[in-house]
């Protein structure tokens, strides 16, 4: 059944005699009428006249509409396509038109400059790299920055005035909520168009320049709408091209569809947009995709669908017939089924899908080579709209379909098929934007997407990471970019080190160094750091608390339900007592005392700790842990010939951090990154101290970023168990061959999720791709760097020495960068 649900495009096309390679001489009404385009100015040609503010109505010259723009679907499902075609099923009636455009907007500088803007204000090195990053992405070679847009548009014939059309006016904002209720149910972002949004588009759409600016129209509502969009722009036809007339003027083509394949689905359509694994097979160039459905006069359409129902049952009652077509036999099962749908409710509709690209003159064929291939890899036909490119292109713009449908229709530019199929052709598949709050990573798609990622952009869970990567995958160039990004955009970072993998972006940003030995007088007393004031704080302390005093009893075996009441019991009762001046002597001595047994054991346990003990130092008198630099670098290399000890004061050293946010303003956001530090993890208690600790995280603006070479990580050590598990983030970059064997051998994960894992790639010293993962939603992006990151993240030491000459010298980090970037220049 759903195989010929899927044909009825064709066999319905075929039924009405429609040749796709042909067209009609009679071009009467089609558009334009002008032979001459590049005579006349581009806005003479449009059909938008005035807005009518109470109703969010678009009045046009024929025509009467609304458009609805949202963020493009990323993947979708039978529930999504459901939603979808409904708006064919039970919104679009006789005479009226619906238009889905998804366009790729080529102005990206708004989007840049939202990402730059806070590094602008800090200034220095990050104002530096800002500059230079947005610069490489106006100018990239190897991708064609842009921006998904959908657009639906929805018009209707109108003539007269508002007055004289009253109950067509209350049809219409009828029409638009309904549409509005459909597409939010896939997406919150859409919204209804106001007239800015429609010369926004219309003006970008006709502009036929790859420059990045976007300029913020401003309307006028005693002018036309069509005067406002494209001012000054005319276009010429030059051998089917369509051509502005601006200095250096992009050349444009579009194409039809004119042969489906046999299957098809809404979630399908991300395809068209760009192949998903080959570089080869994306455009780098503007494109859009439109989807026009308009639907007739049911009576004519019935009428000629008949003529052609009677011919094709006429030739199959003849049996010879038969023998010499066989084919025919199916044919007539296929028109019964086409006609059963039809008895059951679905409608006539003509359509068209069609595709254009803009492209400078010199890549116009290669861009066209491409997107024919796209095309053809997906089982389509394209054929190449040039006859008429300017009424192609006039007549993808939004709000422009009913103005010409039956000039269009002369041209043989729609196919007839039946309402039922009309939802798997809307081109709402695109990219990721990412989190769009607040200034974050700045990442793009495969496609050219780009896509600002903040991991505090999170209103439904923590805003914890994983970061999961195999040695040479840019893992630690990704983690240093986080840091970066976070002390860019006025975070704080804390990073807890077990092999000195940040020293070099510590020092090149003057950031504070904390190293434990054996000569530190560092203390990391818990208690001075208690908060007085809150109930709930100190409670959450304690907890934390409990669990550290536990691993320094006994790491290994871990601690009883008995046993950690009375840990309990002690921490609140020196508390009590003494408390900011209490310490973990006071906690021993207090245990030991105790008439329990097990309690003079934990007591006994604890001595190293104390201030007799071996440790002690660390741990008696007043804490002295002072966090004034934004970036806070504490390394515990030193400490790894005692993982218990290093354990421990890791787990202080949070616990100081989360104190002092508790104490600070709460709205200065904070990361404590861990990168491959599993091992001081791997005490039992460590899994209730990190899911209080991601608890307490969110509460004050935290994130724990924790990083690994390997997902099996995740499975050995509690602490590490309870980090993944309470880490609404996840990012995967390029695994090994064993990790991916282990995940397609356990499914842990959706097959769809292992394959993008497994698919992800680094091309050194160009980019590095990264899984981002949230719940039951994932997207692959590429993190392109500039030169100066490039050098800032090095961990070559010939650049770091450099790095460090420059700086002796007098210069600053952005000057030092800047010139060895002339240095690598001057050699390659």
């Amino acid at each position: 059944m759903r195989s010929f649900l899927q044909k009825l495009g064709n066999i319905v096309a075929g039924l009405f005699g429609e040749s796709p390679f042909s067209f009609s001489s009679d071009t009467a009404q089609a558009l334009p009428s002008d032979p001459y385009p590049s005579a006349t100015p581009l806005s003479a040609y449009l059909s938008y006249d005035v807005y009518d503010e109470d109703n969010e109505l678009f009045i046009n010259k024929k025509s009467l509409g609304f458009a609805i723009e949202m963020l493009p679907l990323v993947g979708s499902d039978h529930a999504a396509q459901k939603n979808i075609q409904s708006l064919f099923d039970e919104v679009l009636e006789e005479g009226e038109s619906i238009q889905c455009l998804l366009w790729t907007d080529h102005r990206i500088d708004p989007f840049l400059n939202f990402w730059e803007e806070p590094r602008k204000q800090k200034g220095g090195i990050f104002a530096k790299i800002a500059h230079q990053r947005v610069k490489t992405f106006r100018h990239h070679k190897q991708f064609f920055p842009s921006l998904f847009r959908f657009v639906l548009s929805y018009t209707v014939p109108f003539k007269g005035d508002l007055q004289t059309n009253a109950p067509l006016i209350q049809k219409m904002k009828a029409k638009k909520e309904k549409c509005l209720r459909i597409l939010r149910a896939l997406s919150r972002s859409a919204r209804v168009w106001k007239p800015i949004d429609l010369m926004d588009v219309v003006g970008g759409m006709c502009q036929f320049s790859f420059s990045t600016e976007a300029v913020t129209p401003l309307w006028n509502p005693y002018q036309s709408l069509a005067s406002q969009i494209p001012r000054g722009t005319s276009l010429e036809i030059q051998e089917g091209q369509l051509k502005a007339n601006r200095p250096s003027p992009l050349a444009f083509k579009s194409f039809r569809v004119v042969d489906f394949p046999e299957f098809w689905s809404l979630s399908q359509m991300q395809h068209l947009i760009g192949d998903v694994e080959r570089d080869s097979f994306r455009l780098l160039c503007p494109f859009y995709l439109h989807w026009a459905v308009h639907c007739p006069s049911q009576q004519l359409a019935e009428q000629k669908f008949k003529v052609r129902e009677k011919f094709v049952e006429k030739q199959g009652q003849s049996s010879m017939f038969l023998k010499m077509v066989p084919q025919l036999a199916d044919e007539l099962k296929e028109i019964q089924y086409a006609r059963k749908e039809i008895y059951q409710g679905a409608r006539y509709v003509w359509t068209n899908l069609s595709v254009g690209i803009w492209s400078s003159p010199d890549n116009l064929v290669h861009s066209e080579e491409i997107l024919k291939g796209i095309f053809r890899n997906n089982r389509f036909t394209l054929v190449e709209n040039q006859a008429f490119p300017l009424a192609a292109f006039l007549s993808a713009l939004p709000l422009s379909l009913a103005e010409s449908v039956k000039g269009l229709k002369n041209l043989n530019f729609f196919r007839t098929t039946l309402n039922r199929e009309c939802g798997n052709y809307v081109p709402l598949q695109g990219e990721w934007y990412g989190t769009l709050k607040s200034s974050g990573i700045l990442l793009a798609g495969r496609r050219g997407q780009l896509m600002n990622w903040n991991p505090f952009d999170n209103d439904h869970g923590n805003y914890n990471i994983t970061v999961v990567g195999r040695s040479g995958s840019g893992k630690s160039v990704f983690m240093q970019e986080l840091i970066f990004n976070g002390l860019g955009t006025g975070a704080k970072v804390f990073v807890l080190d077990v092999g000195r993998s940040f020293d070099k972006l510590c020092q090149a940003l003057e950031g504070q160094m904390i190293e434990f030995s054996r000569q530190s007088t560092i203390c990391l007393n818990p208690f001075t750091k208690f908060p007085l004031n809150n109930v709930n704080e100190l409670n959450d302390c304690i907890i934390l608390l409990k669990s550290i005093i536990a691993n320094m009893a006994d790491s290994i075996n871990g601690m009883s339900s008995e046993q950690m009441s009375l840990i309990e019991e002690s921490i609140k009762e020196v508390w009590k007592l003494k408390g900011c001046e209490a310490s973990l002597t006071d906690v021993a001595n207090w245990l030991k005392q105790h008439e329990d047994v097990q309690a003079r054991k934990i007591g006994r346990m604890l001595f190293p700790y104390t201030i007799d003990g071996v440790f002690g130092h660390y741990f008696e008198g007043k804490n002295n842990v002072d966090f004034t630099n934004p970036f806070v670098l504490i390394e515990l290399e030193e400490l790894k010939e005692k993982k218990e000890l290093q354990a421990v004061v890791l787990q202080l050293l949070i616990l100081t951090i989360t104190d002092q946010a508790f104490l600070g303003d709460r709205k200065t956001r904070f990361y404590i990154c861990v990168d491959e530090a599993w091992d001081l993890l791997r005490a039992n208690q460590t899994g209730p101290f990190i899911e209080t600790l991601a608890r307490r995280l969110r509460k004050y603006n935290g994130s724990l970023i924790v990083g690994t070479q390997q997902l099996e990580d995740f499975d050995s050590y509690p602490g590490a168990k309870a980090a993944y598990a309470n880490s609404d983030w996840a990012c995967f970059l390029p695994q090994d061959d064993k990790t991916i064997a282990t995940l397609k051998a356990e499914s842990k994960m959706p097959e769809g999720k292992i394959q993008a894992i497994e698919n992800l790639n680094t091309l050194h010293g160009v980019y590095s791709e990264v899984l981002i993962c949230q719940g039951k939603s994932y997207s692959t992006h590429r993190f392109w760097l500039d030169s100066f990151s490039n050098l800032l993240y090095s961990t070559q030491a010939a650049d770091f020495s450099r790095l460090q000459k420059l700086r002796e010298q007098g210069k600053s980090l952005e000057e030092a960068i800047e010139e060895l970037v002339q240095e690598k220049a001057c050699h390659s």
